[in-house]
């Protein structure tokens, strides 16, 4: 037995693992050929509709031992299923790749994968998206403790803090809506990106724009005005900077949701038969969170190969991106395909426990009311400096005993307190805390709908 990569089994769609498959390629390449075919074709070269027919008959045919034997002799990837796929279609075999170079099919392809990887990734996207609004607006109303440098701070609310997380995948969102729409393929370009074979095959500039415009229309490509021999490995970049947001808000997310479940806040989907711990029956560990921490770390950190790679190519082209993006660009989709569906999982299925959300709330009440109190007070006309050294003792003394009853009733019964019980209990409702968090939640779901559903 030899290696066989998680990623090939373990993460990532059922249907991302196929669009990078080895059949998938491959076949990909043929379509690049057949498209190729037809534009020459159509610009009046000497390939025949009979030739192009048996290329698409044989389009899913491949023999895997006679391709690696084909390739252990030729040492050439591409030559090896030009030979694979002349012999399957021996009438198209004088016309296969006619004028192209290997980055022809291998750029096109890639090209043609990556806008599915995206599509897809939209798709998942959309879902987390709503998953996320319809727990924030169940949860808008709900106080929780706000933590800065992960020490009790401000109250929010759990939808707040969830409007967070939505905000930032709507910005992964729309950067990868962008980069749909300004990515470009390589096109019909030659081994140095002048186009010199096929202008030798038409001797006619029209008729080689006319057969890349045609081989791009199959394809459902945009190609770059110019280029050498491959696409500019800045599209990668484009790509990776994608990937590398979606890493960092998906990242994010499940750091907090690990540090929540710590606490007992909320808690992760939990199947019914589901292990948490091989020793301790009683677990249940953020298994998905801490999936998603992973995977997105090593996500980050293979997307800075794209700027490596664009960085170091030498001029009209070099080689020494072809293994790196081999297994990097692939990957990296897979990766992200995993922290959406990981993601998707969590947000449909993310449970707030109310109960232990409150319990804690109301452990830090006394001090996070005693703002509220003071200038309550003073809105009632007593000294701001006097009552801000009344309250700092009387939080201090019952800050260890966490009593809120006896806080309120030593309170009261100084001498010099000028606020009714019922301005009390009004000054330290948790709702009363939380300043606009209620209304932000619901009015960013509001917008977040409008400007990207």
């Amino acid at each position: 037995m030899t290696y066989e990569s998680a990623l090939s089994h373990r993460y990532g769609s059922k249907s991302m693992r196929q669009r990078f498959s080895k059949h998938e390629k491959y076949r990909l390449w043929r379509v690049c050929w057949i498209a190729l075919a037809q534009a020459q074709h159509e610009a009046g070269l000497n390939v025949s509709l009979e030739q192009i027919q048996e290329m698409k008959d044989h389009l899913n045919e491949f023999d895997w031992d006679q391709l690696d034997r084909l390739e252990a002799s030729l040492k050439h990837d591409v030559m090896a299923h030009i030979h694979h796929f002349a012999q399957l279609c021996p009438l198209a075999a004088p016309i296969i790749h006619l004028g192209a170079t290997s980055a022809f099919v291998s750029d096109n392809t890639e090209m043609m994968q990556f806008k599915g990887a995206l599509e897809e990734l939209e798709e998942d996207m959309m879902t987390i998206r709503h998953a996320l609004m319809r727990f924030i607006l169940a949860t808008a109303h709900v106080p929780t403790l706000g933590y800065t440098h992960y020490q009790v701070a401000q109250p929010t609310t759990i939808g707040k803090r969830f409007a967070m997380y939505l905000q930032d995948f709507d910005l992964v969102l729309e950067e990868l809506r962008f980069t749909q729409k300004t990515l470009k393929a390589l096109g019909v370009k030659g081994t140095t990106g002048t186009q010199a074979s096929f202008l030798s095959l038409v001797h006619d500039e029209s008729k080689v724009n006319q057969i890349e415009a045609s081989v791009m229309k199959q394809l459902g490509l945009e190609s770059l005005m110019i280029s050498g021999q491959t696409y500019t490995r800045m599209m990668d970049i484009k790509l990776c900077n994608v990937l590398e947001m979606l890493a960092a808000a998906s990242g994010k997310f499940a750091q907090d949701m690990r540090l929540m479940m710590h606490d007992g806040i909320v808690s992760e989907p939990f199947g019914q038969s589901q292990v948490g711990s091989s020793a301790m029956p009683y677990k249940r560990n953020p298994i998905l969170s801490e999936k998603i921490s992973g995977l997105s770390r090593k996500l980050i950190l293979d997307c800075a190969n794209a700027s490596l790679t664009t960085s170091t190519q030498w001029f009209e082209r070099s080689l020494d991106d072809s293994s790196n993006r081999r297994l990097v660009m692939a990957e990296s989709m897979i990766i992200a395909s995993e922290l959406t569906q990981s993601m998707i999982k969590i947000s449909e299925g993310c449970v707030l426990n109310v109960a232990i959300n409150d319990a804690l709330f109301k452990e830090h009440q006394i001090m996070l009311s005693i703002e509220n109190i003071l200038m309550a007070c003073v809105q009632a006309g007593g000294d701001r400096q006097l009552w801000h050294e009344i309250l700092r003792a009387l939080s201090l003394k019952h800050r260890q005993n966490n009593s809120m009853h006896a806080f309120m009733d030593e309170l009261m019964a100084h001498p010099k307190f000028n606020l009714t019980k019922l301005q009390l209990l009004q000054a330290m409702d948790p709702q009363s805390l939380t300043g606009l968090a209620q209304k932000q939640a619901i009015n960013y779901v509001k917008e977040s709908q409008h400007q990207y559903d």
